[in-house]
This record gives C-alpha cells, sequence and structure tokens, in this order.
C-alpha cells in the first residue's frame, strides 16, 4: 500500500512538473512511442491517472526479439486494446534499411521510428508525441559510446 502512496506522490510531483512548464494540456492528443517495457507503462499508467486525453499508442516490432518476448509484448499492447486504448502494432523493416544506407541497427530504428511517429502523429491528430525514457537511458547510451569508441581506437592502434 504504501508504494502505491509513493507511486502517487512521483505522478503527482510529474503532473506538476508538466503543468508548471505548460508542456501540455489535460485534453490534448497524445501519441505515446510504446515498447511494453517500464518506462513506457509507467508512462502509460501516468497519463491514465493524470490525463483525459486521447491517447494512442504505436508499438514497433523492429523483428530484433526472439519470438517469444515479441508474442507476450504483442499480446500486452493487445490486451490495452481491450482497455479502451488505441494501439498501432506497426513492423518495420529496421535491418533492411540499416543494410541499405549503412546505418546500424540502433540509426535505423530510430529513424524509422521518427518517421512514422510523425506520419501517426499527423495522421491521428495528436498534438505531441511522448516517449518513456529514464536517466539510466541516457547513462547507457553515453556508456555505450564510450565502449564503441574505445573498441575503435584499439582497432586504430592495431
Amino acid at each position: 500500500m504504501e508504494s502505491m502512496v509513493n507511486d502517487f506522490s512521483l505522478f503527482q510531483k510529474i503532473a506538476d512538473e508538466i503543468e508548471s512548464k505548460d508542456l501540455f494540456c489535460e485534453k490534448d492528443d497524445l501519441l505515446v512511442s510504446f515498447s511494453a517495457g517500464p518506462d513506457s507503462v509507467f508512462l502509460l499508467e501516468f497519463l491514465k491517472m493524470f490525463s483525459r486525453a486521447n491517447i494512442r499508442l504505436v508499438y514497433f516490432d523492429h523483428g530484433l526479439r526472439p519470438r517469444a518476448v515479441l508474442d507476450k509484448e504483442i499480446a500486452f499492447c493487445k490486451s490495452l486494446r481491450d482497455q479502451g486504448f488505441k494501439v498501432v502494432i506497426k513492423k518495420i523493416p529496421v535491418n533492411l534499411l540499416g543494410k541499405k544506407h549503412a546505418l546500424s541497427v540502433e540509426a535505423a530504428g530510430r529513424k524509422l521510428r521518427r518517421k512514422l511517429l510523425v506520419h501517426y502523429a499527423k495522421l491521428f491528430g495528436a498534438k505531441y508525441v511522448l516517449t518513456g525514457h529514464h536517466k539510466d537511458d541516457v547513462c547507457e547510451t553515453f556508456i555505450a559510446k564510450i565502449i564503441r569508441s574505445i573498441h575503435f581506437w584499439i582497432l586504430i592502434k592495431i
């Protein structure tokens, strides 16, 4: 029970921050890039509690996850439809784009997601596109870039 109280106070702090910075209104149409991971689920739970917005979710199948994991995530997304959410499940050809344009899988995924999120926002009239990320995501990205550059420099010295 204490956890729910703490979650509520965290949700309230987030709601206060959004309101003080005038980020979006309670009734704005929102598009959420939904991974079915903890950050996205937290964002959705927050929006359910503090927003009366028309919320649409877009889940991207990058074609990279094991079938069993993908099936669970898609089943979860479909269960959200039963709760009244409008959910788009979109398969994107990350590997194909990466090979065609000499991009990493990550870069190809970002490029496709951004392009499609802009498309869906226009299509659905969503005023804002939201993604769920936390500070560790930034740290993980930073560390991964350092590790990649270290490997790169090691290879150059060889």
